[in-house]
């Protein structure tokens, strides 16, 4: 059984990549100015966090910067960083990078994982569990033009469709519902999966109780 001691040992290394964020920018990656007021008049969320956040990137090369200034477009799928009140989106590829969410909790977003439908290799998903398996969200945002009945004027406005990938040991990503239900449909151990959420009273949608049970897996699979 997972103990409680584990399961904090395992949300502490889940917090590492922020626990060394300096103070001071560092730029070893370069950037360019994005176009000012780009989505003035566009209605919603574009942003995955809504406050500028201090974070980290890592470039294709492997390397580390912290100290960033943060936001994650969503539309655009790509991390923006503030500079002397200057928004710039990153020239060098970025394969991972951390930030903090509107609730102030840490988030980290990778790519390169293989393309599915709505999705390519640079598309970043929010990691939510990073073990011998892993649990992906990815949240698609789109902006559409409306028009309401009898208006005059066209509004933009975002649109947001959640989705969630399970990728198994050998790098299959698997799209599945945030439910019960469906994730153990894509494991095995299924009567072991279904009693552990019952006797642990877990609700998948939240992120803690999905590691605990991923980590339950995990351990068991392992026998």
């Amino acid at each position: 059984m997972i103990n409680k001691l584990k399961l904090l040992i395992l949300f502490t290394i889940y917090l590492a990549p922020f626990a060394k964020l300096r103070a001071q920018i560092v730029q070893d990656v370069t950037g360019r100015p994005l176009i000012p007021n780009k989505y003035a008049e566009v209605k919603g969320d574009i942003y995955f966090n809504e406050n500028w956040s201090k974070g980290y990137v890592k470039s294709a090369g492997g390397k580390k910067n912290d100290g960033y200034l943060l936001k994650y477009d969503e539309v655009e799928d790509v991390p923006v960083y503030l500079l002397k009140e200057e928004v710039y989106t990153f020239v060098d590829g970025i394969t991972e990078f951390g930030l903090l969410d509107s609730q102030g909790m840490p988030a980290v977003f990778r790519c390169g994982f293989r393309p599915g439908s709505k999705t390519t290799g640079k598309s970043y998903f929010q990691v939510i569990y990073d073990g011998d398996i892993k649990f992906l969200k990815k949240n698609i945002k789109n902006i559409i033009e409306d028009r309401e009945y009898n208006a005059a004027t066209i509004t933009k406005k975002i649109t947001t469709s959640p989705l969630y990938f399970l990728i198994d040991s050998s790098q299959n990503i698997i799209q599945v519902k945030r439910e019960a239900k469906s994730i153990i449909n894509v494991l095995t151990k299924k009567e072991e999966l279904s009693s552990y959420i019952k006797e642990n009273k877990l609700d998948l949608k939240k992120d803690l109780d999905l590691i605990k049970f991923l980590t339950f897996y995990s351990s068991i699979v392992k026998e």
